[in-house]
């Protein structure tokens, strides 16, 4: 790119494609990560609006990967209050039992589930979203989940800002059931 004052973010699936991605190229404006970390340093500083939309998630019978409030608290839903002074970070183990440091944890797996929740619940987080990169390039797009390409397709370019969003990679070879496959049929 020979614009220098133009931020890229390239994400992609897995560490292994984060480090091969990092050897070929090398570009000061350049963030390579996985999307699971790329999402996470969006809305990480966050944590009131975090702590909102768990409660919404944890409250909703239909989100089975969120733990029911009643084997937290044995109570039928929890409350913001639950949260009060504790910190929500990603780690690999899913746990809302508060630790000795007043931390709980959110995964991989409901990593993108909050921020798709934080994207629809809150517009301005995709303004923040587009001032951090004028470009983003997912790689391997066919594995990437729904929901990235909901806050990519749906929730950013919906703004007034305005940001580029180019998807890599071949339907043909998706790894994961789980990824959002073939792009023709959200694509205009």
């Amino acid at each position: 790119m020979e614009e220098p004052k133009k931020s890229i973010v390239c994400i992609t699936y897995t560490n292994n494609a984060v480090a091969e991605i990092r050897s070929r190229i090398i570009n000061d404006n350049l963030r390579v990560s996985t999307i699971h970390e790329f999402i996470w340093h969006v809305i990480e500083n966050f944590q009131k609006e975090i702590k909102e939309c768990l409660v919404e998630l944890i409250n909703d019978d239909a989100k089975i990967l969120f733990v029911a409030p009643k084997e937290v608290l044995g109570e039928e839903t929890i409350s913001l209050d639950y949260f009060d002074g504790v910190c929500v970070e990603y780690t690999e183990w899913y746990s809302m039992s508060i630790t000795e440091q007043n931390k709980v944890r959110i995964s991989h797996d409901h990593v993108l589930i909050v921020a798709e929740k934080m994207f629809s619940t809150y517009p301005k987080l995709c303004d923040i979203l587009i001032d951090i990169a004028d470009y983003i390039f997912v790689d391997e797009y066919q594995d990437t989940s729904p929901l990235v390409v909901k806050i990519l397709l749906e929730y950013i370019q919906n703004r007034t800002k305005k940001n580029i969003v180019g998807f890599f990679g071949d339907s043909m070879q998706a790894i994961y059931d789980s990824g959002v496959g073939d792009l023709s049929r959200i694509i205009l």
